[in-house]
């Protein structure tokens, strides 16, 4: 029973084996030609590269390089290139861009006959492209000094740099900004201080990451003002009683530093007029002076002079009741009024001219 199984097998193989295996051959043939007629799907990768970047210009963003293509086409020739890198990139000519978005079709791309674009990813390709620009700007710090003192000078090593990049972004600065100074002491103060981010795409030269900064910090000038002060009198021996000074009253503007000024109170100025001798029945236009302020204060006084009269008692010395009799110019009689006399009168010499 085996041996007639077996014997009907190898007759079926084996009579008109010829026309089997040419039946066999037409039948993959065949399979083939249908097959390749039909459309199929796949991915292929195209790389780009970019030629032609315009002279003096730069690109401000990152390029993409790389696309991904779904393409439909001949089984046949999908199967050979799916999933794999073409062998054939897209050229983009950067001459030719003119905004910031290059739009893809399916059109630029050479690919087999057959085979059409069904989607490109990504669909455009973002190319930010702008002039460069290059221009000198100085360098510059701000300093606080405190309260009680300004600053003198500056001096930055260098004080200038030369700036390029994109012409937008270069136009816009106008100066390099360092990071702020505070200082709380008179004198010389040097420092090393990093230069800032001038932003992405900006070049400096030198190429430096630091600068030397020296600040001359000095005493803080102020002016304060003392409104309706009374005058006073210096008068050595001389009787003052019954005279009268007009106006009365001046304002005195000091001129100092700023801390010592602050702490000045008025009853350290005081305004007065040094009298040489009696008017007796005239008037005397004397120039006001300040005394019991510090050689450190200048002062201006406001008016500047003032009107001094009296009247001749009896009991006066008979050289003021006699008016053709003028009483001699009195000398203060100590020391410290001499002097007080004469620094008056100096100042006041000083601030007419």
């Amino acid at each position: 029973m085996i041996k007639n199984i077996f014997s009907h097998i190898t007759g079926f193989f084996v009579t008109d084996w010829q026309l089997k295996i040419m039946s066999l051959f037409l039948a993959v043939v065949l399979f083939f030609i249908v097959r390749s007629d039909k459309d199929a799907e796949g991915t292929l990768y195209v790389d780009v590269v970019y030629v032609n970047k315009p002279a003096n210009h730069m690109i401000l963003n990152d390029l993409n390089y790389n696309l991904k293509l779904v393409v439909r086409g001949p089984w046949t020739i999908i199967k050979k290139l799916n999933k794999k890198q073409y062998e054939k990139p897209l050229s983009i000519d950067l001459s030719r861009v003119v905004s910031d978005r290059y739009e893809l079709d399916s059109t630029m791309f050479d690919l087999p006959r057959g085979m059409k674009v069904s989607s490109i990813s990504p669909q455009y390709l973002p190319i930010k492209m702008e002039a460069v620009l290059k221009r000198v700007i100085p360098m510059n710090i701000r300093v606080n000094p405190g309260r009680f003192f300004q600053v003198s000078e500056i001096k930055i090593t260098p004080d200038k740099f030369k700036i390029s990049g994109p012409k937008s972004m270069v136009i816009s600065i106008t100066e390099i900004p360092l990071p702020p100074l505070h200082i709380q002491k008179e004198g010389i103060t040097e420092k090393d201080i990093p230069i800032p981010e001038l932003g992405p795409n900006i070049t400096i030269e030198p190429n430096l990451s630091k600068v030397h900064v020296k600040v001359f910090v000095e005493k803080a000038v102020s002016t304060k003002k003392f409104p309706g002060l009374e005058v006073g009198i210096s008068s050595g021996s001389i009787d003052t009683s019954g005279l009268k000074i007009s106006p009365s009253t001046v304002t005195v503007i000091v001129e100092g530093d700023k801390k010592s000024l602050f702490s000045l109170p008025p009853s350290f100025v005081k305004p007065v007029v040094y009298l040489s001798r009696h008017p007796g029945e005239e008037t005397l236009n004397l120039n006001v002076t300040v005394k019991g302020l510090s050689s450190s204060f200048n002062y201006r006084v406001i008016p500047n002079k003032v009107k001094v009269t009296g009247t001749v008692s009896s009991g006066s010395d008979d050289t003021l009741n006699n008016p053709l009799k003028k009483k001699p110019l009195m000398k203060p009689q100590t020391k410290s009024e001499k002097s007080a006399v004469k620094s008056g009168m100096k100042n006041e010499k000083s601030r007419n001219q």
